[in-house]
């Protein structure tokens, strides 16, 4: 994936093995860090039915997460339609823990039959958007981001509106 955000910024995101997590096999995702670096994101995932569930920990200024499950993509979805994840993720530092409840919510955009994207089509692409509610110091915060999926490909897009920062999709490898 590129960044094309107000810095420049390149990062290869790959499936780098497989895992077992509680008997269950999930594929391994390359680490993932923000543009700045001060956050970087290991993440697991995997197919159950027609829901796909990440396993993630995430270090943010040097408070590491206890690992958590989210769904953020389904199967056979049409627009319009909505699901949640609400959970609560607890972050340590050097023998002090704060829990973060968050609640996300998955909003299916649109779902369009071609898409293009920096001189590369593709088919049966959705359109998510992401919208993430959190309280941090007694400070309610929102943010939304929008997340595309080709089919049979997987992520080609991610758009964060507040920051202006969008990835797009460069090339693959289908396992």
């Amino acid at each position: 994936m590129i960044n094309d955000g107000t810095s420049e910024f390149s990062q290869s995101v790959e499936v780098i093995g497989t895992e077992e997590i509680r008997g269950e096999s999930y594929y391994k995702i390359s680490t993932v860090t923000s543009v700045d670096g001060s956050v970087d994101s290991n993440v697991l995932i995997r197919k159950v039915g027609d829901i796909y569930e990440t396993y993630q920990v995430v270090n943010s200024g040097g408070f590491v997460s206890d690992p958590y499950i989210t769904h953020p993509l389904k199967d056979n979805v049409s627009v319009g339609e909505t699901w949640t994840d609400d959970l609560t993720v607890v972050y340590s530092s050097s023998g002090t823990s704060f829990e973060i409840p968050m609640v996300y919510t998955y909003t299916v955009e649109a779902i369009h039959p071609e898409y293009e994207d920096h001189g590369t089509t593709y088919n049966n692409v959705l359109e998510l958007k992401i919208h993430v509610h959190y309280s941090w110091l007694g400070t309610e915060i929102d943010a939304e981001s929008f997340a595309f999926y080709a089919l049979n490909m997987g992520p080609i897009r991610s758009y964060e509106p507040e920051t202006g920062i969008f990835s797009y999709l460069t090339s693959s490898t289908l396992y």
